[in-house]
């Protein structure tokens, strides 16, 4: 908005992609901006109302819960306020830590498909409360594990 390129306004614009992976919608369309879609939707009727409107249709297999969470992260992403928001180390943490409880929920129970009979429960989804009483971490505590990638990856700089 300020035409200022940030730390902060890259965390936005990943918040941004985040919402169009899960919506699968481009930012922009029909002169609507999914940012926007997305909370008024949560503020009316909850993760329920969103699963049924704007979450892809094609994400078939996924854990009602984890899909909660990444939303929650793109929220906190897509903060007006850049204080707010996630760094990107803290974005790293959530996203490994929701890897792990995905691949957990996965050994331990059936596929969603199996139990779409039962109705998901809307939830206070977007709660700042819930963003502040996230642990905050610094550039020294950042390690990536490396845990969840199949191959070794050998990144070259530029």
């Amino acid at each position: 908005m300020n035409n200022k390129l940030t730390d902060k306004s890259d965390v936005y614009s990943f918040g941004v992609v985040l919402i169009e992976l899960i919506t699968g919608r481009a930012p922009f369309q029909g002169g609507r901006y999914i940012v926007n879609e997305v909370k008024t939707t949560l503020e009316k009727g909850g993760i329920s109302l969103l699963m049924q409107t704007l979450v892809d249709h094609s994400l078939i297999d996924y854990d009602p819960k984890c899909l909660e969470r990444l939303v929650h992260i793109a929220l906190i992403c897509v903060e007006e306020n850049p204080n707010n928001r996630f760094t990107m180390v803290e974005i790293v943490k959530e996203l490994e830590t929701l890897i792990q409880v995905s691949h957990e929920n996965q050994l331990a129970s059936p596929p969603i498909h199996e139990k779409m009979d039962k109705v998901v429960k809307p939830s206070q989804l977007y709660n700042k409360e819930l963003h502040h009483s996230t642990q905050n971490y610094d550039s020294s505590s950042f390690g990536y594990s490396g845990s969840y990638l199949d191959k070794p990856v050998h990144i070259v700089p530029k």
